[in-house]
């Protein structure tokens, strides 16, 4: 326990010039960097966006819900195949009658990030856009740029970050902790849940065709069983929700599952 908590103290310390990852950027409530480790023999190359946030500041969720911006971020070197970035577990904030969700403590997410077979990899270039908030919100647009090509791009303690950040990731769906099964109403969609037994979950809900979620109503069954009800808006021409490639995080007891939904 020791030896993680020291590892979370240095996770957003500055490093030095010659680390693989961008000079930090700093805007008004956020600090931002990039931390890139070498290929490994697979072509995967271990990659963070590391977000340091400042007391009362927040920043957004793969879908921030009613307001905020989520993080993008493209890569277009040569050679280097990006499929997106992985988020940990959100919290959901109340603002009134809107709910949004996403993070108010520091937050790293991991890259999906490889390298062609053979390819030289000197560098790692994102153009990277996020929303943080307090009273206001400010877009942020900034570029970093990680250079892999000198000795401290190996270094232990970037590998420890990026690896303590995917641990925080949400682990597979399990016997006795997933989402059972997914059914299409009039009003929106109906989810079968199984927990550990406990305070009820949290489910959280993520497309990439611009779904719009309302808010979920969690119903409890008995022994662990739960039914979540939420209307939906579709994108203009889907007719089914089954086409919208829902993704779902399921949150109990301090530990997340994620998946795709599946039909009935």
């Amino acid at each position: 326990m020791a030896a993680l908590a020291s590892l979370a103290a240095a996770f957003f310390m500055p490093a030095s010039t010659n680390a693989a990852q961008s000079n930090s950027v700093q805007v008004e409530g956020a600090e931002i960097r990039l931390v890139v480790s070498p290929p490994e023999e697979d072509g995967r190359i271990p990659a963070i966006l590391a977000i340091r946030l400042a007391p009362g500041w927040k920043t957004y969720w793969v879908d921030p819900g009613a307001s905020g911006l989520p993080p993008e971020l493209v890569i277009t070197d040569p050679g280097l195949h990006f499929e997106g970035l992985r988020f940990p577990a959100p919290r959901a904030f109340v603002e009134g009658t809107a709910r949004s969700f996403g993070y108010d403590t520091d937050v790293a997410l991991p890259l999906r990030l490889s390298a062609s077979a053979g390819a030289a990899v000197p560098r790692v270039t994102a153009q990277v856009m996020l929303g943080v908030c307090k009273e206001i919100c400010i877009p942020v647009q900034a570029t970093l740029q990680a250079d892999l090509t000198s000795a401290a791009a190996a270094s232990p303690l970037d590998r420890a970050r990026i690896s303590l950040a995917e641990d925080k990731l949400p682990a597979r769906p399990r016997d006795g902790f997933r989402m059972e099964r997914a059914q299409e109403t009039k009003e929106g969609l109906t989810l079968m849940l199984q927990v550990p037994e406990g305070p009820a979950p949290q489910l959280f809900l993520s497309s990439s065709v611009g779904v719009t979620f309302g808010p979920i109503r969690i119903v409890p069954l008995g022994a662990g069983h739960y039914r979540a009800d939420v209307a939906l808006r579709l994108p203009k021409g889907m007719a089914q929700a089954r086409q919208a490639g829902i993704d779902a995080v399921l949150v109990s007891g301090g530990e997340a599952v994620e998946a795709p939904l599946v039909f009935d």
